[in-house]
């Protein structure tokens, strides 16, 4: 890190340092992670570039796949995307009397941040104070990371002077959080008339770096991996995969939009293969005012069926021409 007294002396003296690196090996995806010749990003901590895994189960699925007339199996993948709020990171350190800092930036979990905080600055909670001032803009999972806020910390403790620091938009970019690519396979087994009998599923989710919010964000989207549908027969395994790519966080839905796009798009695939409209499809397997998750959790799922509905009406009810039967027993969905 490097203070001065405007942007243009910090631009220069940082342009000024020569840095030498020593190269080693990279892994750019999800499957040079999973090789067996990988190199291990964190060996000292982790025997394998897998830092997080999880499984849930529920009935038996290999036996419900037994009895499935037809076994539907694909992989869906998606990109990492970042947040690229209006509002850049920015955070200003602030050295009180008694040897106290008073730390302002925009972040959006402030009670989560002050414990790492005072960790890496081994200081008492007692001279740290943490605030956000109102209207920080935009975050969207973006800024519940500990980021700038312990640089400008370390900065004003050493200068004791108020240090600030504002990200430029190529900064946000390049060190802020993004969200998770996923790659996630779904092998299921249903019956002639839709019904849905069992469904393996597999989750690879590219954490990055480091770890961050990615347990969290992983257990979100293997609960929500089969979306408000009945699933009598589930087994699912899920893991978090370190690459040398940007770190994978919290971004708005945590896990579950990875989720929702691969299943939603497998249920179409479904409906294809059987020759069944996939509103059918959907309408034959979804919850009824109760439903539960395959972690367990029991959730109130009459406004599912109930938004479907809306939905479909509102459908209707468009501009838009309605969804053609190309034969008796098969649609077509085009837009």
């Amino acid at each position: 890190m490097v203070a001065a007294e405007t942007r243009q002396q910090a631009e220069a003296a940082a342009k000024a340092i020569r840095v030498s690196y020593e190269p080693l090996p990279a892994i750019a995806d999800l499957d040079a992670a999973l090789a067996e010749d990988a190199p291990v990003l964190h060996p000292e901590l982790f025997p394998t570039n897998v830092c997080h895994e999880l499984h849930m189960r529920s009935g038996d699925a290999a036996q419900g796949l037994a009895e499935a007339d037809l076994i539907v199996e694909e992989t869906y993948h998606t990109q990492k995307v970042d947040h690229t709020p209006i509002e850049p990171r920015v955070a200003l350190a602030i050295p009180k009397a008694g040897g106290s800092l008073h730390i302002i930036s925009s972040n959006s979990r402030v009670f989560n941040f002050i414990r790492p905080l005072v960790k890496i600055l081994d200081m008492p909670m007692s001279k740290v104070r943490l605030s956000v001032p109102e209207g920080i803009g935009g975050s969207f999972g973006g800024k519940n990371d500990l980021l700038p806020e312990p640089w400008v910390a370390l900065l004003a403790r050493k200068t004791k002077r108020p240090v600030k620091i504002t990200f430029t938009r190529e900064e946000d970019m390049s060190t802020s959080t993004i969200r998770h690519a996923y790659r996630i396979r779904h092998r299921t087994g249903v019956r002639k008339d839709g019904t849905i009998l069992a469904d393996e599923v597999t989750l690879y989710a590219d954490t990055g770096a480091y770890i961050n919010l990615g347990p969290a964000q992983l257990l979100k989207a293997a609960a929500h991996c089969c979306g408000p549908f009945q699933v009598p027969n589930l087994k699912v395994d899920g893991y978090l995969v370190f690459t040398n790519t940007l770190n994978g966080s919290a971004m708005r839905g945590m896990g579950v939009p990875q989720s929702c796009f691969a299943w939603e798009s497998h249920l179409d695939l479904i409906a294809e293969r059987l020759g069944i409209h996939p509103l059918e499809l959907r309408r034959k397997n979804m919850f009824g005012t109760k439903g539960t998750l395959p972690n367990g959790q029991v959730v109130d799922a009459a406004p599912a069926r109930e938004t479907l509905e809306r939905a479909v009406a509102l459908f209707q009810s468009s501009p838009s021409p309605p969804l053609r039967p190309r034969k008796k027993e098969a649609w077509a969905w085009r837009p």
